[in-house]
């Protein structure tokens, strides 16, 4: 059922009934929690998984620095919420490492939203947004998730390695952002898209993805084993949805278009995979966040 504001919130503005038509239609009216066409990630090899929030295929093919071929795979969201149920959902991974400066797996497990938590154990759980926000670009900036993440390969040498950048997810870095998303308009909302033009976004958008790349390079370069460089979910930039045909931006729940769930996947050249194990669940405390700066993150973030 919906409520009377949300009703009138669609009568307001029709792009949201026929975005919740097309919600509906992909979930079979809420019956999927996730993207059951997608592939597992974590059944696919690799020792350390890199995430780039929101990343094109397309456009990491435009500015590719590594010496292969920029594949494809199919996620199980076309948000980060159903990516993380899909992958991680009734999982015991202590085998493995999260070290995300996304808040969002946070915020589904510790009641700052009742969406349900997603129910998985990590051996450990590096929240790096938790301590490095910058709050002149209201994001964390990618060479701080690169420093976690090398800390992490020295500390748990014998666990596979998950690496969540929040880029090219909003709020954008480079030259087009700061000259047209300062200030307020950091906030970005992929509907009103701020004013700007749709050539503009793109390219504050690839300049984003520019200024990651090289951590990961840093990254990749600094530690052993297989490498795959992939994404939750794309990021649509006026694709037509299904099955009303409106036009797409951002990235919608359950809106399966090619450009929201085919996501890059690269795997990088190695010498030989890392020795695995797994172990119990690490014991290593981090301070709670109160739910309203958590809140604050988000929003910094485009999430409402």
């Amino acid at each position: 059922m919906y409520s009377a504001a949300q009703v009138a919130r669609g009568l307001r503005r029709p792009r949201l009934i026929a975005e919740e038509i097309n919600r509906l239609y992909n979930s079979r009216f809420g019956s999927k929690s996730y993207n059951d066409d997608g592939v597992d990630f974590i059944t696919e090899e690799w020792d350390t998984l890199v995430l780039l929030d929101a990343c094109r295929a397309d456009v990491l093919r435009e500015c590719n620095p590594f010496d292969v071929e920029v594949g494809t795979r199919t996620s199980r969201g076309s948000q980060t919420i159903e990516f993380l149920r899909g992958t991680f959902e009734d999982k015991d991974l202590l085998d493995t490492v999260y070290v995300t400066a996304n808040p969002q797996l946070y915020r589904l497990n510790n009641g700052v939203y009742d969406r349900g938590e997603v129910d998985v154990t990590f051996h450990a759980q590096i929240d790096v947004w938790k301590d490095n926000w910058d709050d002149e670009v209201r994001t964390v900036r990618p060479g701080c998730v690169t420093d976690a993440a090398i800390e992490a390969h020295e500390t748990y040498p014998d666990k596979r390695i998950i690496v969540h950048y929040i880029q090219p997810h909003a709020p954008f870095l480079g030259p087009t952002a700061q000259k047209h998303f300062r200030g307020d308009s950091l906030a970005f909302d992929w509907e009103t898209r701020e004013g700007a033009s749709d050539e503009i976004v793109r390219q504050a958008y690839k300049e984003t993805l520019e200024v990651t790349l090289p951590e990961v390079e840093r990254l990749a370069e600094s530690i052993d084993g297989k490498v795959v460089i992939s994404s939750d979910h794309g990021q649509a930039m006026g694709e037509r949805g299904f099955p009303v045909p409106i036009k797409t931006y951002g990235h919608p729940p359950s809106n399966y278009i090619p450009a929201l769930v085919e996501v890059p996947w690269v795997e990088l050249p190695y010498e030989r995979r890392r020795d695995i194990v797994a172990g119990t669940r690490s014991h290593v405390e981090q301070d709670p966040v109160e739910h309203d700066v958590v809140q604050e993150r988000l929003v910094d973030l485009g999430y409402r």
